[in-house]
């Protein structure tokens, strides 16, 4: 209590609990009258009940603690129902430096348990920001840990994270930890929280941060193995998800802020950009099952995920341009209505085919490929194509020749596709190579934005403007084409 008081510490301890109505008034109960009534140790005692069906959140208040039910809680950030979500809504109703967890389902504990997972944090000599509950777990007679965490986190843990093999009970449901480290942590809202929070802790403040109290036996309500295997699948995704750096949220952001960052962002992962890009979209879905504020952070996913294919499409169609204009004799023509047609010099087209599969079959090899990074980048080399035809031609003139734009591009830009926003010198001299656009660029033309002319086409179809449609090419305009295709043929 000196510590207590000599540092000016509030101390709240949170009891989650969803259909515990036989045990949670006894652990309610136990804690009010040793650590409220008898000691004022603890300042407030709050259950968080997640959906429960029975008279939980009656027993609960019965007993002395103060209930809320998480799905009202913050009830603009949604409902997720799990154990996760009801440790972290805890931080928007409570107001202690540091937060004590204990679970519902406890049968065989002792009081203790809450003095010693505070000792480490209450003590002014120590840096502590984490404290894990070690006991032995009571099953059937025996000593030891439970399924889960002999089975899934602690081999999780010898494996990726060997510093913190020492952790006997990773999963312990009775931890304590500071505010100001929960505040920063994003939170999953399932059960893979306490793993989540000990690996996110060892690694932003190093395992000198962590302590672990032996606090004897324990023993609560076993579950079922189906619970057990959902449990172990989230365990998975949250240790998969935590092989790799997060992104960092900045320490001053609220509490909502942090729990809004709580899918790790794109990050720089082994292997070709292919392979990296095909898992950033896995990532992107699976995100959905792991934080509160999905949907917002999937869509910004989505955008990002989606810029990486649109380079990684770049880097394909450059590296093929590349390729085709290295190899002797080879010259790039564009199909036009003029007698010199499109033709790779001495190649048919079934010839000019193979050399496409076998360019594609290259890249593919080369940048260790498979059919998700495939696929996305022929999906962002569809959205790219759609939104330049339609920018290249909307509000135009309503004509053959002329109704088309000379779109202003960064030049960077202008050079990766190739002078292709010069779409008005392409009608009217189709039979130019794109490259040499630029130089019949008439300084009279408009030449708006890309933007000016994508955006209002997101405001829907609007009427087209007065006078009669496009009149029809000429046979004399049309017949040089016929005959150049007989003869490219």
């Amino acid at each position: 209590m000196s510590w207590k008081r000599g540092q000016g510490i509030r101390i709240s301890v949170v009891i989650p609990a969803r259909d515990e109505e036989a045990t949670v008034g006894s652990v309610v109960a136990a804690i009010r009258d040793t650590f409220m009534t008898a000691e004022p140790l603890v300042d407030e005692l709050v259950m968080m009940d997640s959906d429960s069906t029975d008279r939980t959140a009656e027993a609960a208040a019965g007993a002395g603690a103060t209930v809320y039910r998480c799905r009202d809680v913050g009830e603009g950030l949604g409902a997720y129902p799990g154990k996760g979500e009801a440790l972290w809504k805890s931080l928007l109703v409570t107001t202690g430096d540091i937060l004590l967890f204990v679970d519902a389902d406890l049968f065989r504990w002792g009081t203790h348990f809450v003095t010693g997972l505070l000792g480490p944090l209450l003590d002014p000599a120590q840096e502590t920001l984490l404290v894990k509950a070690c006991y032995d777990r009571a099953r059937d007679g025996a000593l030891g840990g439970g399924r889960v965490t002999e089975l899934v986190a602690r081999p999780l843990l010898n494996l990726w994270w060997p510093e913190l093999a020492g952790v006997a009970q990773p999963l312990a449901g009775e931890w304590a930890a500071r505010r100001s480290l929960m505040e920063t942590l994003p939170i999953p809202v399932g059960y893979g929280v306490e793993l989540a929070v000990l690996i996110d802790t060892a690694q932003r403040h190093g395992i000198g941060a962590i302590a672990q109290v032996d606090l004897g036996e324990r023993a609560h309500r076993s579950q079922p193995d189906a619970d057990l295997a959902v449990m172990a699948a989230e365990l998975l995704m949250v240790a998969e998800r935590r092989r790799f750096p997060s992104v960092e949220v900045h320490p001053g952001a609220d509490v909502t802020t942090r729990a809004l960052a709580s899918i790790p962002g794109l990050v720089a992962q082994p292997g070709s950009p292919a392979e990296e890009l095909a898992r950033q979209l896995q990532a992107s879905i699976s995100s959905v099952l792991e934080s509160p504020s999905s949907a917002i952070h999937l869509a910004t996913q989505v955008v990002e995920v989606s810029l990486q294919a649109v380079l990684a499409l770049i880097v394909v169609m450059l590296a093929t341009v590349m390729l085709g204009r290295t190899i002797k004799g080879f010259e790039i023509r564009v199909v036009g209505a003029a007698p010199k047609a499109a033709r790779f010099a001495g190649f048919s087209s079934d010839r000019l085919v193979l050399f496409t599969f076998a360019v594609q079959t290259l890249l593919w090899w080369s940048l260790g490929l498979d059919w998700i990074s495939w696929l996305a980048c022929y999906w962002a080399f569809g959205v790219n194509w759609s939104s330049l035809q339609y920018a290249d031609h909307a509000w135009s003139t309503r004509d053959v020749h002329e109704g088309a734009w000379n779109l202003r591009f960064w030049p960077l830009t202008q050079v990766i596709f190739l002078n292709y926003n010069l779409h008005l010198v392409h009608h009217r001299q189709p039979h130019i190579p794109w490259l040499d656009l630029p130089r019949f660029v008439r300084t009279s033309d408009p030449n708006p934005t890309f933007w000016s002319i994508y955006l209002p086409l997101w405001a829907g179809a609007q009427p087209a403007p007065p006078g009669p449609g496009p009149a029809p090419l000429p046979p004399a305009a049309i017949q040089p084409i016929k005959q150049t295709t007989r003869k490219a043929a």
